[in-house]
């Protein structure tokens, strides 16, 4: 049984997918909150997050709009374990989105 427990081998995955599903998400959520999101690292979170949605969409042969909700339906309920994951999440998500936002205009004024 395959398992993925870092972004390094995510991205490898993601790169060349095999056909056996790996166990991946049991140690990326708890990275995602404790290592990432803990310490206000949104960066890395949106690396990780963009990587999670492609691997999510490969694997389970997604939309990329599926994946999306996917893991963002994922996520809101792992924060849920925590007060303080509940806030860091809101403030990843509004990272997010104003990243996305400026990667619109970015491609609009191109």
């Amino acid at each position: 049984m395959l398992r993925i427990t870092n972004l390094k081998d995510l991205k490898k995955w993601n790169r060349k997918p095999t056909k056996e599903k790996p166990i991946v998400m049991e140690w990326f959520y708890d990275w995602f909150f404790i290592k990432v999101l803990e310490k206000d690292n949104y960066e890395l979170a949106e690396e990780a997050y963009n990587t999670a949605v492609d691997f999510t969409e490969k694997c389970e042969k997604l939309t990329y709009a599926e994946a999306v909700g996917r893991m963002q339906g994922n996520l809101r309920y792992y924060s849920g374990y925590s007060a303080t994951w509940v806030k860091k999440y809101g403030n990843f998500l509004k990272v997010l989105a104003k990243n996305n936002e400026n990667k619109q205009e970015n491609t609009q004024t191109e």
